[in-house]
């Protein structure tokens, strides 16, 4: 599973009373009713649970799409699969069309900044031609949004070393996070397990 918390914040040290912090979380590859307090007989969620309890749950929500980056275009945008166009994952989302971190920065209030990635290939048009964002799957992260994980050695096998966290997972599952291809939260970025694609096919690919 795939997350992205999304973070807005006034930029500097300013916080003025009206301003209210938001954390927004995206699950990639997680149904709906995978959550305990969602009714799962089986799932186990007291994290998410908590955060439920004192956030809002919105428990008649529908997704307009069905694969990762169709949905979250939509999510982004506030529009149909017909109308933004990204019909599957790998499809360029049209500058064009704003999105909810443009407009809240356009209010110049509050910075939206992310950590993880929000699945999205961007416009090529706007771009020069070997701009490396073209050579990411994603292409990159929303517009409008800071990526305060971009650069970061955040989950890859030395950090989850040296913060402990690799003695709490096992031998087994850091076996598995070691592998040639194993893409981190944030693997994206340009980690060193991403593969290249065989000859001819342009871009990287996740193994």
């Amino acid at each position: 599973m795939a997350v992205s918390g999304t973070l807005t914040h006034p930029p500097g040290d300013a916080w003025p009373e009206s301003v209210r912090n938001v954390l927004f979380i995206t699950a990639d590859q997680m149904r709906g009713d995978c959550m305990s307090c969602a009714g799962h007989p089986v799932v186990e969620t007291p994290h998410l649970d908590a955060l439920a309890k004192r956030g809002i749950r919105f428990a008649q929500h529908f997704t307009p799409a069905a694969p990762c980056a169709p949905a979250r275009a939509c999510l982004h945008t506030g529009m149909y699969m017909a109308n933004h166009r990204v019909i599957t994952n790998g499809v360029p989302l049209s500058s064009e069309f704003t999105n909810w971190a443009q407009e809240i920065l356009e209010q110049g209030s509050i910075e939206p900044c992310m950590i993880g990635y929000p699945d999205v290939n961007l416009d090529p048009r706007p771009l020069a031609k070997q701009d490396p964002k073209l050579q990411r799957w994603d292409g990159g992260h929303l517009p409008g949004i800071k990526n305060l994980s971009e650069g970061s050695l955040m989950g890859s096998p030395a950090w989850l070393r040296e913060h402990g966290v690799a003695e709490a997972l096992g031998a087994q599952v850091m076996a598995e996070i070691e592998k040639p291809g194993f893409v981190s939260w944030n693997g994206w970025q340009g980690d060193a397990h991403w593969l290249a694609t065989p000859k001819g096919v342009h871009g990287l690919q996740d193994a």
